[in-house]
C-alpha cells in the first residue's frame, strides 16, 4: 500500500486574498505545510490538488505534483477528481493548509494510529474530544435531562472533527462518494492543533503562537 498527501491550495479564499499562498513566518501555509509533511516517514508522495497557476508555480519549485482541479469543484468532488488519478490500493492522506499547528509529529501519530485500527473502511479524521454541557433546542446533547448534578467527566463523549486532516482508502472513498464515512476513527489532537485560520483576523491572533511553536519544536 502507498500512502499519499494530497493538499488541497487556493491562491484567494475568505480569509485571504492570498489564500494559502498568505506568509507565514518567513514561508507561506502552503510550503509550511509541505514542509511538514515531507518529513513523515510513511508518506509515499505528496501532491497539490489546485486550479491556480500560482500555486502551480510554487508546486513546480518544490518539485511535488499537481493534481489539476476543476475551479468549481467542492471539496467531496475535489477528493474524487483526485481518487481518478490514483492506484486501487493507495490511502489518501488530506493535509488542509489552514492548520498551520498540525505538525509531522501529530499527521505521524494519525497514520500510525490508522494502521493499528486495521485501517477503517470509514477512515480517520482528526477531531478535539469536547467535555462540555452541550445542547440543542430539544435539550440536552451529551447529558440526561434529569441529572443535573452530571460532572463534565461524566459527559457522553461529543466529537468535533477539526477538518485538519482526513485518512481513508481509495477504494472506500471512491464507493462511498467522500472522504470519510458514517463512522470515521476519532484521533484527538491537542487544542493548538485544531485551530484553523479561517478569516483573516486569525494570521494576527496566531502570530503570538508562532514563537511559542517554534520555541517547543526547535
Amino acid at each position: 500500500m502507498s500512502i499519499i498527501a494530497i493538499i488541497p491550495a487556493l491562491d484567494k479564499n475568505k480569509y485571504s486574498p492570498q489564500g494559502d499562498l498568505h506568509s507565514w513566518g518567513d514561508t507561506t501555509l502552503l510550503e509550511w505545510k509541505v514542509s511538514q509533511l515531507n518529513l513523515v516517514d510513511k508518506i509515499d508522495k505528496i501532491v497539490i490538488s489546485t486550479h491556480s497557476d500560482k500555486i502551480k508555480k510554487v508546486a513546480r519549485k518544490l518539485d511535488i505534483e499537481v493534481f489539476n482541479r476543476g475551479q468549481a469543484m467542492d471539496l467531496n468532488e475535489a477528493v474524487i477528481h483526485s481518487c481518478s488519478k490514483l492506484n486501487s490500493d493507495d490511502h489518501i492522506l488530506w493535509a488542509n493548509p489552514t492548520f498551520p499547528f498540525m505538525d509531522q509529529h501529530i499527521f505521524s501519530a494519525f497514520i500510525n494510529d490508522y494502521i493499528e485500527q486495521n485501517m477503517p473502511d470509514d477512515g480517520s479524521v482528526t477531531s478535539r474530544l469536547i467535555k462540555e454541557y452541550l445542547f440543542n433546542n430539544n435539550g440536552p446533547i451529551n447529558f440526561d435531562n434529569n441529572d443535573i448534578n452530571v460532572s463534565r467527566k461524566d459527559l457522553k463523549d461529543i466529537f468535533m472533527i477539526t477538518n485538519a486532516a482526513y485518512i481513508a482508502r481509495f477504494e472506500c472513498i471512491k464507493e462511498r462518494g467522500r472522504i470519510f464515512g458514517i463512522n470515521p476513527k476519532f484521533f484527538d489532537t491537542s487544542w493548538l492543533a485544531s485551530l484553523e485560520i479561517s478569516q483573516s483576523q486569525d494570521i494576527d491572533m496566531f502570530s503570538d503562537l508562532i514563537s511559542k511553536y517554534f520555541k517547543e519544536q526547535f
